[in-house]
């Protein structure tokens, strides 16, 4: 498990600590000194060179998963679809300042296959997911172009090369919730 705390004023630091203490081969940790998104450093940029594990899920720290088998059901998605390099499902859009306010976010258009290219992925302007629904192969990041790093924003750039690398497959299931 990767964890980028980019330097938190909210005591993540010292929970990522804890546990880290607790599982020590379990986490292999990124602790900022001094926060990068705010310095106009992309944090995605920090994340392509360690995971080691064949697949890569995302999540941001206010976002969660609420779904306890996500990975398992986003994994066995992607070995069952070899064709896909990605899979993706709906969440629960929450807004801050209502938290009992939400919408649900699903693709704009539902394919009979429910299998998403390229072309989708350009055409929805970056709203077709939400990040942390995201799964996806490691192999696809291991040399990914300096764009994508670059980029003001970490999803979209990420979404074209996995899009490029095979299909989004897309579960109807709400597994997380994104604010």
């Amino acid at each position: 498990i990767i964890i980028h705390d980019d330097a938190s004023n909210d005591g993540t630091k010292e929970i990522i600590l804890e546990y880290q203490k607790k599982y020590p081969n379990l986490f292999n940790n990124i602790l900022q000194v001094e926060n990068q998104w705010s310095n106009g450093n992309g944090v995605m940029r920090h994340l392509f060179d360690k995971p080691s594990g064949k697949y890569i899920a995302l999540a941001h720290g206010d976002d969660c998963w609420i779904d306890p088998l996500k990975l398992y059901k986003q994994v066995s998605y992607l070995e069952a679809n070899k064709d896909c390099s990605l899979s993706f499902h709906a969440s629960k859009n929450v807004f801050k300042k209502k938290p009992d306010t939400f919408t649900i976010q699903r693709p704009r258009i539902i394919t009979s296959d429910l299998k998403y290219s390229i072309k989708h992925a350009i055409l929805f302007d970056g709203g077709m997911m939400a990040t942390n629904s995201m799964l996806f192969l490691n192999d696809h990041i291991k040399e990914i172009p300096n764009w994508v790093t670059e980029a003001p924003i970490g999803d979209w750039p990420l979404m074209l090369v996995l899009a490029s690398k095979g299909k989004l497959g897309y579960m109807n299931d709400v597994m997380c919730n994104y604010q």
